[in-house]
């Protein structure tokens, strides 16, 4: 099955707009996410991944190879996301992420508590 959630409202010509397509069967899914994961963006990934969980995967694969750029408040819903799917004894791993992502991460003491492959 593949579902794709609106960008929302187009930003200027110097921002992206961020999206999310997902590919997803009845236990696991591939999560492709493109342009800025920001303050205004996260509700739109933490929806994506929380209706994911509602229909069952448990295996949840993000891919960030057209991330731009992620602040705290992206890293904070894939923070939430993480220890709500090991809840149900399932797996989100998250895939490519820039050097900034991955400073980020590092930075605010995640990498221990977030699957980064």
């Amino acid at each position: 099955m593949l579902s794709q959630v609106e960008s929302g409202p187009s930003k200027s010509d110097n921002e992206e707009a961020f999206s999310v397509l997902v590919y997803s069967d009845s236990s696991r899914a591939a999560v492709m996410l493109h342009g800025e994961l920001d303050l205004e963006a996260a509700p739109k990934l933490a929806g994506a991944l929380r209706r994911l969980r509602r229909q069952g995967c448990l295996h949840i694969q993000v891919d960030f190879a057209s991330v731009t750029f992620i602040d705290a408040a992206g890293l904070r819903v894939l923070l939430t996301e993480q220890e709500a799917v090991a809840a149900r004894r399932g797996r989100l791993v998250v895939r490519n992420l820039s050097r900034q992502a991955h400073r980020l991460v590092r930075l605010a003491g995640a990498l221990d508590r977030l699957a980064v492959a």
